[in-house]
């Protein structure tokens, strides 16, 4: 019996010990399942670029969705909406979610408009850097930050009405917005520094809702900052300060040729001017402006010029006409004509701002005739010249066609 009663008590502890074993190793286990709890959370919270998704509206319209930051997009990814709709979007809403948008080196040249939610805090650096037609802004009323160099070179933009959520403007902001003639200053903002609106000549009204004193630019004494009629440097806390700019005068070379009309003869610093083609040359075909100082085309004298020299460029011949059916002709003859051009590419559109334009696979040296076919007869196009140097072909060059220096647009409609 005392044998029996010895076996059953080794037993019951062997039981035991291996209980004890199992419970062990499952401690040791524990950690490793709460580590990988723990690496599902980001991808809950973390706005990942799978999570972010686009829907074209429209053929102008982009819509954005999704939640967390909205980062730079694959390239493969983002060409579905900016190579082949490129001349398309013109509005671009961002949807109830995204929390951040961190876009730098994505440059949608054409679009016009953007909708950002309330749910967007901030605004990363240089993210809509380079949206050169970039027209109105609509913020949401949570934005806490605008990152360094957000909106540089948006040209086109001409108001930023900030909410009262910002706390932070980064540096170089707006920089180069050169049409931008509005700010309003939101009373939460905490620092300013005025290099926020570096290089805005047109800039003339400033609403100060801030606690700050916010420094304004003079450009070396081109433009007068004025509050309730006294000359300031500052726009002080709490106020409203508009600028005046002083006369430019503006210089022509007309090159052989005369005018024929009135040619402005002053500009107003932080203004823009036409400039008319209301001159004319015998024997020559007056194509467009050139910068004295710059060397290339304008059709205005924009604003920030503290000099303002033009210069016509005349060619020969420059004819665009239908004369068939379907079928149009561009005559181009650049003798004499000093236009420092090698050549010269043609290009043509449906639309009057040369979206959705079409290449002619040839340019023309110096002389010479191009046929487009197949037009829609009826329909209105338009047609301009680009010139280029003897500089060897890169693809970089051939990508860049649509920057090169475009002139003499002509319209015409389809026999």
């Amino acid at each position: 019996m005392l044998f029996w009663h010895k076996r059953f008590i080794c037993l019951f502890l062997l039981i035991m010990t291996a209980i004890a074993g199992v419970v062990a190793c499952k401690k040791e286990d524990e950690p490793a399942a709460v580590s990988h709890e723990r690496e599902k959370v980001p991808e809950e919270v973390s706005g990942k670029r799978e999570e972010i998704n686009f829907r074209l509206v429209d053929d102008e319209t982009l819509e954005v969705s999704g939640y967390g930051e909205w980062k730079e997009v694959d390239d493969q990814y983002w060409y579905e909406y900016d190579e082949k709709n490129k001349y398309q979007i013109r509005t671009l809403i961002v949807k109830e979610g995204i929390t951040k948008i961190s876009l730098a080196g994505t440059r949608m040249e054409y679009v016009q408009e953007i909708f950002l939610p309330d749910s967007v805090k901030e605004i990363g650096e240089r993210a809509f850097w380079g949206f050169s037609n970039l027209r109105r802004v609509s913020f949401g009323n949570g934005l806490k930050k605008i990152g360094k160099g957000a909106f540089e070179g948006c040209q086109f933009l001409k108001q930023a009405l900030l909410p009262d959520s910002l706390e932070e403007i980064g540096a170089y902001a707006f920089e180069d917005d050169i049409r931008l003639e509005k700010i309003v200053i939101p009373s939460s903002l905490l620092q300013w520094d005025k290099s926020a609106i570096r290089r805005c000549p047109s800039l003339k009204e400033v609403e100060n809702h801030s606690a700050l004193s916010c420094e304004m630019y003079q450009f070396g004494k081109c433009i007068t900052w004025l509050v309730n009629g006294k000359e300031v440097k500052k726009i002080p806390a709490r106020n409203t300060g508009s600028a005046v700019g002083t006369k430019i005068p503006v210089c022509y070379d007309l090159n052989g040729g005369k005018a024929c009309g009135i040619l402005p003869q002053y500009y107003q610093f932080g203004t823009e001017i036409k400039l008319p083609d209301c001159v004319k040359k015998k024997g020559h075909e007056f194509i467009c402006w050139c910068d004295d100082k710059l060397g290339f085309f304008v059709d205005t004298i924009e604003p920030g010029r503290k000099k303002a020299s033009v210069a016509a460029l005349w060619f020969r011949t420059y004819t665009v006409e239908s004369r068939k059916k379907g079928e149009v002709m561009i005559t181009v003859d650049t003798t004499g004509s000093c236009s420092g051009y090698e050549g010269f590419d043609i290009r043509y559109s449906a639309s009057k701002d040369m979206s959705h334009a079409l290449y002619l696979p040839e340019g023309i040296i110096n002389k010479g005739s191009r046929k487009v076919e197949n037009l829609k007869s009826g329909d209105t196009y338009y047609f301009q010249v680009g010139g280029w140097g003897d500089s060897e072909w890169t693809e970089e060059a051939d990508d860049a066609m649509n920057d090169q220096d475009w002139m003499g647009k002509r319209k015409v409609v389809v026999k």
